[in-house]
């Protein structure tokens, strides 16, 4: 009714039998529209969690259970250095308890009896406050590691270093105006004194030194006088180079040439 998938099956063109199917899946959405199970007839059932806001916290496969946490600030964090998040009634199940609970009320008080004090939802409040108390504190707004995979910025929050669980390093550069200058790829973490870099001197001049780290890959970026990137050039390890030359319009890329 409200225009989302509710089936979908693959046949054969020519099959006349509308059962002869060769996939077949369901999908079922929760009441604020997100989906919440998929049953496929050959890989079996999906289901999705999520929290108030529509943020997906688990996926749950037959073979596979995904958890997904977010700090304060709504940036997703790795779920294993965060507690699990409490279980709570939803609005439909709170919904329910209390159009039961209110009958049960009316009974006591035609009995002549006083109804119970019900604390379930202030207890799930402070359940819900705690558990967020204890969750990572927000630092510069920035993720630091996900999925075991760490990243580093610079002084004016750019991401300058991205590591990954194999060891598989990208080191990134910027100008002034905080546009991407250079990426390159390392196969494992580089020193701080093995990659390009500028070292002050006791007289204050500064020196650009170039890294010794072998590199994978890198890519170079240059800007027109308007900020617009009209050129990329990747190098490899063995010095073979791709060059990329954009074309503009005002602000809309009209082609790339290599």
């Amino acid at each position: 009714r409200v225009g989302r998938l509710a089936q979908m099956s693959v046949r054969h063109a020519t099959s006349v039998n509308l059962l002869d199917v060769l996939a077949r899946r369901t999908y079922q959405y929760s009441a604020a529209g997100n989906l919440t199970r998929i049953e496929d007839h050959a890989r079996g059932v999906t289901d999705y969690t999520y929290d108030r806001i529509g943020r997906l916290l688990k996926s749950v496969t037959p073979d596979l259970t995904e958890i997904f946490a977010f700090d304060p600030a709504g940036n997703p964090v790795d779920p294993e250095k965060v507690p699990p998040r409490p279980v709570v009634e939803t609005d439909e199940e709170r919904a329910a308890r209390h159009a039961r609970e209110d009958a049960e009320d009316a009974a006591l008080r035609r009995a002549g009896g006083a109804p119970p004090s019900r604390w379930r939802h202030f207890e799930d409040t402070e359940r819900l406050r705690a558990w967020e108390q204890s969750l990572p504190k927000c630092i510069g707004n920035v993720l630091k590691e996900l999925n075991r995979t760490h990243y580093a910025y610079d002084e004016r929050g750019n991401l300058s270093r991205k590591t990954e669980p194999n060891g598989v390093t990208w080191v990134y550069a910027y100008d002034q105006q905080n546009r991407l200058t250079e990426a390159k790829r390392y196969a494992k973490p580089p020193a701080a004194n093995e990659i390009d870099r500028r070292e002050r001197s006791t007289d204050g001049s500064t020196t650009w030194i170039s890294g010794t780290a072998p590199f994978d890959v890198a890519a170079s970026y240059t800007y027109d006088a308007f900020g617009r990137r009209v050129a990329k050039e990747v190098r490899g390890a063995t010095g073979a180079t791709e060059l990329t030359v954009f074309t503009w319009d005002g602000d809309v890329l009209l082609m790339e040439e290599r």
